[in-house]
């Protein structure tokens, strides 16, 4: 568990890419697509 701790602190920029970027990029694709 302290290892993992670590690594999230280290790569905050990694983690909002994965998890909070990628599904917006998505969503808005699918909005344009839409429209």
């Amino acid at each position: 568990m302290q290892l993992v701790s670590h690594t999230f602190l280290i790569q905050p920029c990694e983690f909002l890419w994965r998890f909070v970027l990628k599904p917006w990029r998505c969503i808005v694709f699918r909005v344009k697509n839409y429209n």
